[in-house]
């Protein structure tokens, strides 16, 4: 048997089984490439058509019910050109011409002779041979015609002048937004679809592939969408003898490409211009791009970090760090995005921290294709950690409790003094944070607060305030507190609450508890020094005025001279008393004019020079006793000759003479009650001028003149 390519399958058709038997037999034997098969009716034919392939139909005229011809007829309704034969024994001129006429490959009398089916045989023959190629060709343009209306892209052919369409596929309508019949009625129409703006462009094109260039282009088309869609052309002439005889090509469909173009353009842009860097990390640890910032930050460029590995610009602790993240990317599929904090390694040799945010590149079949990463320089925010942790340090140690409240007054932070687990009202500080602060204050005191707090808020100039008041315990028992309030940053101008310091002043209200029941005390020992001493000493002074106007005697001079000392002990003990006091009474005093005042109140004969134009702040009345008492103690140790003098030092003035000036080893004793090294004195000079530095918050210290006298040196003086 022939291969299948060269055998020819035929169905005989016959309504004698004998001699449709004997044609089968005959016609094998004549041609060794025909199988042929045997049918007695044309229903069987066709359904035998239905259900299997033959290449050749040989059919009897003469058959009861459907004849020849009308089986004929039906088969060229589904097999237009399938090869048909009539072979029939009742011939005729009218037969052959309806048979012709119905579209018959070929008509055949039968014969008495074997010769018969040797003729039928090649006619057979014949036939296929004519079939076969026409088939071809029809089933190769069937799959071509095919092909082309599923194809997405517009496949079209032109002449070679552009005056004939030749073929276009139905994709043609969908691009390009125009109907084929219109392009059929003019070939050129597709330039209306073009974008006005690229409608020369494209037109320029078509002339160049009627002269024989091949075209590769981009432009917008269809413009019942508002030329929205991007098409990419590919066309090619056909040359014929030196001639242009078609143009092929294809249209394609571009649009989502480009909107992805764009698309990558404007994230481009935004990873150039953005404030963070942007690097992009492939599965083989190679960098396949950095941003501008990135190079900025690393003073490395481009091409440096994408020939480097990591470890050019981190540690291997902070590559191990990386290496984690990526992991927990790969592992958990709800972890998108991961941060990493290290220190980058720049080019000048020094190291910036970053933190990088990671996440993974889009993968391929499941196949991990490396990272990106956006990265921001975190050195600002380190600075401000450090420095937090060294105030939080700072505050840690503070032996008074530190709060902060909201805006509305809940405690947001209350940190207890050092070394104490809870605070001062005896609560746990988990307890307090978001209690409002009535929690652990009365009415009166928020409301002093409040005033405080409003201003702070209205002067700018105002850092903090103060006052006293007192917390509440979880016992009920009230604790006495100096509370120091500062305002929270604002936040666009809005109040967002106070931070405070608490110190609790218990012990100090009890020792001015004491001291005010000293000074009690201390006043009525006054009104005894002023009442029971100074009454008889008037009395004695009264009689002894009497009794020197009724006789002369040295005595009485004795006496007056001892009462005058006991006024002046009286005088002074008053003084010493009362100085203790703070001074309350401050304003601004000029040193010049009061050191010359207090010259004249003393001794007119005294030298004093006065070396200073200073303003200063204090109680007036006190600080001339204090130069007062100052140049008497010059004038008892060295005489009325004594010059005195009266100058500045920094942050204060010193008061010196000339005298005979004060032992070192007894300057330390000077200011204490009592002492004395001239003979008259009650030794509380000094101690009174010492009191009165003490009231204003003074130091005074005793030193030598450059004159080899006593110099007293007055610091921490305030100024007008």
């Amino acid at each position: 048997m022939a291969d299948t390519a060269s055998s020819i399958r035929v169905l005989q058709v016959d309504d004698d089984p004998e001699l449709a038997a004997v044609a089968v037999d005959f016609l094998e034997q004549a041609d060794e490439r025909i199988t042929a098969e045997a049918v007695e009716d044309a229903d069987s034919a066709l359904s035998y058509l239905d259900d299997r392939a033959v290449d050749c139909i040989v059919s009897d005229y003469d058959m009861p019910g459907t004849d020849g011809l009308e089986l004929l007829e039906a088969v060229r309704e589904t097999y237009p050109d399938l090869p048909f034969i009539l072979f029939t024994g009742n011939g005729s001129e009218e037969i052959a011409s309806e048979a012709i006429s119905a579209g018959v490959s070929d008509y055949l009398q039968k014969g008495t002779g074997t010769e018969q089916y040797e003729l039928l045989a090649d006619r057979i023959g014949n036939a296929v041979e004519q079939y076969r190629p026409a088939r071809a060709v029809e089933r190769a343009e069937d799959r071509l015609r095919e092909l082309a209306e599923n194809s997405n892209d517009a496949l079209w052919m032109y002449s070679g002048d552009w005056s004939e369409l030749e073929f276009v596929n139905s994709a043609y309508e969908d691009i390009w937004g125009q109907s084929v019949e219109r392009l059929r009625e003019n070939p050129r129409a597709f330039l209306d679809a073009v974008h006005p703006e690229d409608r020369e462009f494209v037109r320029e094109a078509v002339e160049r592939l009627s002269t024989g260039e091949s075209v590769d282009i981009e432009f917008r088309v269809n413009e019942s969408e508002g030329y929205g869609r991007w098409a990419w052309v590919q066309a090619e002439p056909i040359v014929d003898d030196g001639t242009v005889a078609r143009i092929v090509g294809f249209t394609r469909d571009i649009t989502e490409r480009k909107q992805r173009e764009r698309e990558l353009g404007r994230y481009r842009r935004i990873v150039e211009t953005m404030g963070d860097g942007v690097y992009e990390l492939d599965e083989t640890v190679t960098y396949l791009h950095v941003n501008d910032y990135m190079t900025e930050l690393s003073g490395y460029d481009r091409q440096t970090w994408r020939e480097s590995d990591p470890s050019k610009f981190f540690s291997a602790e902070d590559i191990e760090a990386f290496e984690d993240a990526i992991r927990t990317l790969l592992s958990e599929d709800e972890v998108t995005v991961e941060s990493v904090e290290a220190d980058l390694r720049t080019a000048a040799g020094e190291t910036v921290p970053i933190e990088a945010n990671l996440t993974l590149r889009p993968t391929e079949d499941g196949e991990f294709r490396g990272t990106v990463g956006v990265v921001r320089d975190i050195s600002d925010r380190k600075e401000r950690e450090r420095e937090l942790e060294r105030y939080e340090t700072i505050v840690r140690t503070i032996p008074d409790e530190v709060y902060a409240l909201d805006a509305e007054g809940h405690l947001v932070t209350i940190i207890p003094p050092t070394d104490a687990e809870e605070t001062t009202t005896g609560y746990e500080p988990a307890e307090l944070v978001g209690e409002h602060v009535s929690a652990i204050m009365d009415e009166d005191d928020i409301a002093t607060g409040q005033r405080k707090i409003q201003k702070l808020i209205e002067d700018d100039e105002r850092r903090k305030v103060s006052f006293e008041m007192e917390t509440i315990t979880r016992d009920g028992e009230r604790i006495p507190n100096e509370n120091h309030i500062a305002l929270r940053p604002m936040e666009d101008g809005e109040f967002r609450g106070t931070v405070g310091v608490l110190r609790d002043i218990t012990e100090r209200k009890r020792r001015e508890r004491e001291l005010q029941r000293q000074n009690e005390r201390l006043e009525r020992f006054v009104g005894v020094v002023s009442h029971d001493l100074r009454n008889p000493l008037n009395v004695a002074q009264n009689r002894l005025e009497l009794a020197e106007r009724e006789c002369d005697s040295d005595h009485l001079e004795q006496v007056a001279q001892s009462h005058e000392r006991m006024a002046t002990l009286i005088d002074d003990l008053l003084t010493l008393a009362r100085t203790g006091e703070r001074a309350t009474d401050v304003g601004a005093v000029d040193l010049r004019a009061a050191a010359e005042a207090c010259r004249d109140a003393v001794d007119e004969t005294a030298s004093v020079r006065v070396e200073t134009n200073r303003t200063v702040l204090a109680d007036e009345g006190r600080l001339k006793r204090l130069l007062e008492n100052l140049y008497r103690n010059a004038i008892e140790h060295a005489g009325p000759d004594v010059t005195v003098t009266v100058g500045d030092v920094p942050g204060g003035f010193f008061v010196e003479d000339d005298g005979p000036g004060i032992p070192e080893d007894e300057r330390d004793a000077v200011f204490e009650s009592g002492f004395s090294t001239a003979e008259d004195g009650t030794g509380f000079g000094l101690s009174i001028v010492e009191e009165i530095a003490e009231a204003h918050d003074w130091s005074v210290s005793v030193a030598e003149s450059d004159a080899g006298g006593a110099r007293f040196e007055f610091t921490g003086v305030a100024f007008a």
